[in-house]
Formats: structure tokens, C-alpha cells, sequence
């Protein structure tokens, strides 16, 4: 593990690409479109580093909930010395801080009482599969800012609320929605877009309860992946380690395993 300090400052807006040397490729990890996001400005967030003119390690905070420790960490670190960074996180957002290399597992271990995974998956998609028919009672949409405004009726508001309500989710992201009786049944949309030099869009993906074991979600996965082609962009996929359905999912869209990931609950 490095010997250098734990020195922890912030890295003021207009210097945020230079940890990008510390960011890793697809390959190697997941998540990292929401560091993009931050780096890139198409989601508020902030940045510290152990050195603001050439940093060896950096923490990115999206304001998603979603942070992650990335390079290689210093050899120890306290509480205390995190403490700027702990004070920063959204006050109704539950944040976590995900350790992106084993180097900052092992560092933040000890402070935490408790660490939850994530696993992470990269798309490779087997070629000849057969893909599932709406049925005919749905209608398939892109998501804009009047279907938006339906998340929370059964499908989880938080990919809107992130993005700054229904409005700036339409004018920032896109998405792909199932509609039944003009209804929002079923979505798969981006909650973070990293442009950077190789362009991701980070899955999320729902189906309210009472319409579920359909495939509703895996016929919206395949149309957000298309749009994803045309815009350009690779569609990435991770999820909490004990949802099981999500994983499955991935893997019917043409995701694999690549790894797990530890991260600690810094609140609220």
C-alpha cells in the first residue's frame, strides 16, 4: 500500500479533470459514469484530493448519494481527517462511500461499523438472441418531462428527484417508459451520463410491483440500450448485491459480472 499523506483538500470546479488519470476505464470498473457526471458538470457534485496540483488520490462526490474513493489510497486515514468530506453529504440523500480499488477498502474499513457491495457488470452482449414482444395492451415512450412527473405512483421517484425534478430529467437525461393506460408501469432510464473520452450511461431500471414477472423491464432495458447505441454511448450496470431480480436482469440484456465492490454508509 502507498506511504503518502492523508492531506485533504478540495479541488476547486475548474480543476476537476485532473484526476481524471485516476479514474478507471469500463473494464475495470463500474460506476464511473456518476464520477464523469461530476467531472464533466452534468450533475452537481465536488471533488478532494490528497494534492490539488497533481493528485495521487481523489473522493468524488456525486449529489446522487453515489461517492466513491479513487487511485491509490493513503496509507492510513482518520475520521477526523475526513471529516470536511463527511460534512458535505446530501442532508436527505442516504450516501455511501464506495471504495473503487482494494488499496481504499482497506483503508476504510476500519472506520465504518458497517460496509455494504455492489456488483458491477460490463456489457457484452451474446449475438442471435430473441428479444421479447410488448404486449399489446402496453405502449412504449420516451421519457419526458409529463411522464417523468409519474415516478413515485409504484416506480421509484429518486432517478427524477436527482437529476432536479421532472423538467431538468427531461432536458438532461433520456430514457425509455412502458405505459399502461398511459400509466407509467415500467422504465429503464440513466441516472448518470459520463461523457469523458468513452461515453456511459449508468441503467436504472423498475417495474411497478403490480406489473411484474412480464419481462416489462427487460423490453425497456433492450430499447434504452438501442437509444444508447445511437446516442454513442455504452450502457453500464451495477447494483446492490443482494437484489438478486436486478442482477438477473442483467445478465438477460447482455451484461456480465466483472466485480464487487465495498462501500460504507456516511448517512444520513
Amino acid at each position: 500500500m502507498a506511504t503518502h499523506s492523508a492531506r485533504v483538500d478540495e479541488l476547486s470546479r475548474a480543476d476537476y479533470g485532473r484526476i481524471i488519470p485516476l479514474v478507471p476505464p469500463h473494464n475495470v470498473a463500474g460506476h464511473m459514469a456518476f464520477v464523469h457526471a461530476v467531472i464533466e458538470g452534468s450533475m452537481p457534485g465536488a471533488v478532494w484530493v490528497d494534492n490539488t496540483a497533481r493528485p495521487r488520490w481523489a473522493i468524488a462526490c456525486n449529489l446522487s448519494g453515489f461517492w466513491f474513493a479513487l487511485g491509490e489510497a493513503p496509507a492510513s486515514l482518520t475520521l477526523l481527517e475526513l471529516g470536511p468530506v463527511v460534512a458535505r453529504r446530501p442532508a436527505d440523500e442516504p450516501t455511501a462511500l464506495w471504495a473503487v480499488t482494494e488499496s481504499w477498502r482497506a483503508v476504510l474499513l476500519p472506520l465504518f461499523a458497517t460496509s455494504a457491495t455492489r456488483d458491477e457488470f460490463v456489457y457484452a452482449p451474446a449475438s442471435g438472441g430473441i428479444r421479447p414482444v410488448l404486449p399489446g395492451e402496453f405502449k412504449m415512450r420516451p421519457i419526458d418531462a409529463a411522464i417523468a412527473r409519474q415516478f413515485g405512483g409504484g416506480t421509484d421517484p429518486w432517478v427524477v428527484k436527482i437529476w432536479g425534478g421532472p423538467e431538468e430529467f427531461a432536458k438532461r437525461t433520456f430514457g425509455t417508459a412502458i405505459l399502461h393506460e398511459e400509466a407509467l408501469v415500467s422504465f429503464c432510464t440513466a441516472c448518470a451520463v459520463g461523457p469523458g473520452a468513452d461515453p456511459e450511461a449508468e441503467v436504472e431500471i423498475g417495474t411497478a410491483p403490480e406489473f411484474r414477472e412480464r419481462g416489462l423491464a427487460v423490453i425497456a432495458g433492450n430499447a434504452f440500450i438501442d437509444e444508447c447505441a445511437r446516442r454513442g454511448m455504452r450502457p453500464a450496470w451495477t447494483c446492490s448485491s443482494e437484489n438478486i431480480p436486478s442482477a438477473h436482469t442483467a445478465r438477460r440484456l447482455g451484461f456480465r459480472p466483472l466485480r464487487t465492490i465495498t462501500g460504507f454508509s456516511i448517512g444520513p
